[in-house]
């Protein structure tokens, strides 16, 4: 289920999270349920998107795979703390992204502020 998440961080359609994550139509389904009914995951139209709860969740599930890592026990889920890196590489790119727009956005209003002022006589 964490994959699902994970993969979720962006929109994706429901046969794209099945061919990524090599599960049935019916698993897929069943998975689906269950961490949309827990708000861990929102659906709109065709796409899934991994909610804020759904990321404090991957965040302590890769605390605890940590934490069972060092102890030496098995960890049940491909190194989930790898991929938990990559998505907190995608919200640092989005972060970025929304701070570089919110300047420009300021800059142009600033800009369109400076043209309107009305001009001495």
């Amino acid at each position: 289920m964490a994959q699902i998440l994970v993969l979720c961080i962006e929109a994706r359609s429901k046969t794209r999270i099945m061919y990524k994550t090599n599960l049935s139509y019916v698993q897929l389904k069943s998975y689906l349920a269950l961490l949309t009914s827990q708000g861990l995951l929102a659906h709109s139209s065709d796409k899934y998107l991994t909610t804020l709860k759904g990321q404090r969740f991957l965040e302590a599930f890769a605390r605890l795979n940590d934490v069972l890592k060092d102890r030496g026990l098995v960890v049940s889920e491909e190194s989930i703390s790898e991929s938990y890196e990559e998505v907190e590489i995608i919200h640092l790119k989005r972060e970025i992204t929304l701070k570089d727009l919110g300047s420009a956005s300021r800059m142009l209003r600033k800009n369109d502020n400076e043209n309107v002022r009305p001009q001495k006589l």
